[in-house]
């Protein structure tokens, strides 16, 4: 065999030797990011199995002012590609035309006052998904119809509150940190951080321009765990002085955090996020309803509207009237 042939059986096997090596690194990396994305989860266990919480120790309920300064210390890896510029003008920019577009003020208050038979008997607790799917135009709608339907409530005499849920990480943070030191117990429940947060509290009469700006901070969106974000609206809620209470949900989709679901099943938050809504659809001193953002909610919520960035207004008005005209409990 002269020289060329064996220059080309060596160079055939180095690169065979290379082919090998990189498939077996796709191979390991397809098998991190699908055990991420849950193809390798856990299965779901018993149906009326207790909804359990791993550790609540790196919780955080926060108000406006703390973001950006405290969102660094609540979760051990930072993606430092996630709260660009760009991300930021975006929301800006949406909403700028949001706003510009909205309806007029004046004509919410009439619409609402119209429907509403005692405003100032009357308090409206806003919740909002600020999960990672909202980024862009839906974060930037969100913003635009709360402020507008809380302010004209606020001018009826009305009481409202502006609540955002989301978590303190990626991945389970610090939570599944401690939970990889314990041994990865099996089925450990919820298992991340979550990250609550006031952006305008009941006694306040304005939504600041400051707190908005916080609220479109393109890294407080992360994953969300609507069932407790709605247990804790509903004890904020509950409360409150007013004899009709409104707890109104925007979201864009079902709760996730990959964490959770990869060691307690794919539809662990869900079920829990049923039960939920069902024991508070039970209580007869508050509403409950939902506007689903690009998502249908209606399967979940009794109460619920349907909308895109560019009806979420409307479709926030006309719920709040609705429910608006419900009578006040019986006390």
């Amino acid at each position: 065999m002269d020289s060329t042939s064996l220059e080309w059986q060596g160079a055939a096997a180095s690169l065979g030797m290379w082919a090998l090596f990189l498939l077996g690194m796709l191979w390991l990396l397809w098998q991190r990011r699908s055990a991420r994305r849950g193809v390798k989860a856990t299965k779901d266990g018993p149906a009326d199995a207790p909804y359990r919480v791993f550790t609540r120790t790196h919780d955080a309920e926060l108000t406006a002012a703390d973001i950006p300064g405290r969102l660094r210390e609540l979760s051990p890896l930072q993606p430092s590609h996630y709260a660009k510029a760009e991300l930021w003008a975006a929301h800006r920019n949406h909403l700028q035309r949001f706003e510009a577009e909205r309806t007029p003020t004046n004509e919410i208050i009439q619409g609402l006052r119209d429907a509403i038979a005692d405003p100032a008997g009357l308090a409206v607790c806003f919740l909002i998904d600020q999960s990672g799917s909202m980024k862009g135009a839906p974060i930037a709608a969100a913003a635009s119809a709360v402020g507008a339907v809380s302010d004209a409530l606020v001018a009826l005499g009305a009481t409202t509150e502006i609540l955002g849920f989301s978590t303190a990480g990626w991945q389970g943070g610090f939570p599944r940190q401690q939970w990889l030191r314990q041994g990865r117990p099996e089925r450990p429940g919820r298992l991340c951080a979550l990250a609550h947060i006031v952006y305008k509290r009941a006694d306040e009469t304005e939504w600041t321009a400051d707190s908005r700006a916080a609220f479109l901070h393109p890294d407080v969106l992360r994953e969300n765990v609507d069932g407790e974000a709605l247990e804790w609206a509903e004890t904020r809620l509950a409360s409150l002085p007013c004899p009709h209470k409104l707890l109104i949900v925007l979201s864009d989709g079902a709760p996730v955090d990959d964490s959770t679901l990869q060691e307690n099943g794919p539809s662990y938050l869900v079920r829990h996020l049923r039960a939920t809504i069902a024991r508070i659809e039970q209580r007869d001193d508050l509403l409950l309803g939902a506007v689903g953002i690009e998502h249908a909610v209606d399967e979940w919520y009794r109460h619920s509207r349907a909308a895109n960035v560019n009806t979420l207004t409307g479709a926030l008005i006309d719920l709040v009237a609705t429910l608006g005209r419900a009578p006040p409990p019986l006390s």
